[in-house]
């Protein structure tokens, strides 16, 4: 599994749960490729909604410019794309 923590990522791959991985792994192998850096996070909207709305608060001001999230389908999950 890729899993890099940059000291400062400018793109969040953000997924519900680790079984979620496999539909956001092609993002991060092609952020990696691009040299982007990158954080990933497991934060459900469902279990711990206020995790994900502090997430979400902090994004900017820790430096990222966008946001990928992922469900388990490999649809795009209701919320945000940029910060």
């Amino acid at each position: 599994m890729l899993m890099r923590l940059p000291p400062h990522p400018l793109v969040g791959l953000i997924m519900g749960s680790k079984s979620d991985w496999e539909t956001l792994e092609p993002a991060a192998r092609t952020l990696e490729e691009l040299g982007i850096p990158f954080e990933v996070r497991v934060v459900s909207a469902h279990r711990t909604p206020d995790l994900l709305f502090e997430y979400a608060e902090q994004a900017e001001g820790r430096g990222l410019e966008g946001h990928h999230r992922r469900g388990r389908r490999g649809r795009p999950s209701a919320g945000y794309d940029r910060c």
